[in-house]
């Protein structure tokens, strides 16, 4: 018999009702319009030119976060592109006192990271948690109608992974540069 505890932490379940949202904010919140200006009436559609996701963890503080980057343009009548543009960066951070219960050791960074299951979890929440954060901020603005394009949690966690190579990427520079900057502080000690 298997009991619910000795399960190995990627085939755990998350229950989300013990995760609490720990932060939320904007980093980045910005709109431009670079030319006369566009009314909110003038705008049909938008375009989301790029979403960005990247998993973050803190193991110590049991901390769970995603920064989630988006850029969008307002189209006009007949798909004309409007000089509008919106930028907006935000942090959103879960934490979870049983954290340590859904940590994997990854090959890929030497070092233990939260489950996929526990990530794909909560990346959904963290998006439609920017999305609704998105809508508030553009309310009475040239992109008041301008929402997140709904995705499954699948297809953010594609998205992520690619993130994944880049972040493993600028870990490794970072290990490199500290390891740059510890030599001669060690020398100094001889």
């Amino acid at each position: 018999m298997i009991f619910p505890n000795s399960l190995m932490a990627a085939e755990r379940t998350p229950d989300l009702s013990t995760i609490e949202v720990a932060e939320s904010f904007f980093t980045e919140c910005q709109i431009t319009n670079s030319e006369v200006p566009i009314w909110p009436s003038e705008v049909t559609g938008f375009i989301t030119t790029e979403t960005k996701i990247f998993p973050l963890y803190d193991s110590a503080g049991k901390k769970i976060a995603f920064d989630i980057r988006v850029k969008v343009l307002a189209v006009g009548q007949e798909d004309k592109n409007l000089p509008v543009e919106g930028s907006f960066r935000l942090h959103i951070g879960f934490h979870m006192a049983d954290f340590d219960d859904f940590l994997e050791y990854d090959e890929r960074f030497q070092d233990k990271t939260p489950t996929s299951l526990l990530t794909t979890s909560l990346i959904g929440v963290a998006y439609s948690t920017a999305r609704g954060m998105i809508l508030s901020k553009v309310a009475d603005t040239t992109l008041a109608q301008y929402g997140l394009p709904l995705r499954s949690a699948r297809q953010l966690m594609s998205e992520a992974q690619v993130n994944t190579e880049e972040i493993q990427a600028y870990r490794a520079k970072i290990a490199e540069l500290e390891s740059q900057l510890a030599l001669p502080a060690a020398e100094e000690q001889e």
